[in-house]
């Protein structure tokens, strides 16, 4: 995933993660680790409408996320329990890339007004003098 645009000397990535069930049995889940830290305690302020994944349902987030040495592939860890008790976990790994580089030109002139066909010849210019 590729960063977006520095603000502040600050790189970020946006990104959405989305949990779909497919099994056809309720989920809940209970733990997430983003490069190896547990972030399960703070579940609920990344998913704010719960963490309930409904049978063939899905469960989705947006976050974003900073201070990524780059490049790096980053693995993102989740689990948890369905209705029946089952335990269950997914990891996916995710290549972090920095921003990538926008072409950029500055042109300058003097003077700062350019006239249009310019001429010496007023007849050029379509005036009568």
């Amino acid at each position: 995933m590729y960063a977006s645009a520095s603000t502040a000397g600050v790189t970020s990535w946006y990104y959405t993660i989305t949990l779909t069930e497919q099994a056809g049995v309720a989920a809940t889940l209970t733990r997430f680790s983003f490069a190896g830290t547990d972030e399960s305690s703070r579940l609920s302020s990344f998913f704010s409408n719960g963490t309930a994944i409904p049978a063939h349902g899905t469960l989705a987030t947006s976050l974003v996320s900073s201070g990524i040495t780059t490049p790096a592939n980053l693995a993102l860890a989740f689990g948890g329990t369905d209705v029946n008790g089952n335990s269950w976990s997914q990891q996916i790994t995710v290549p972090f890339i920095g921003p990538v580089l926008q072409p950029e030109i500055v042109l300058s002139g003097v003077p700062a007004t350019v006239q249009q066909n310019p001429s010496a010849d007023p007849s050029v210019n379509g005036s009568n003098a």
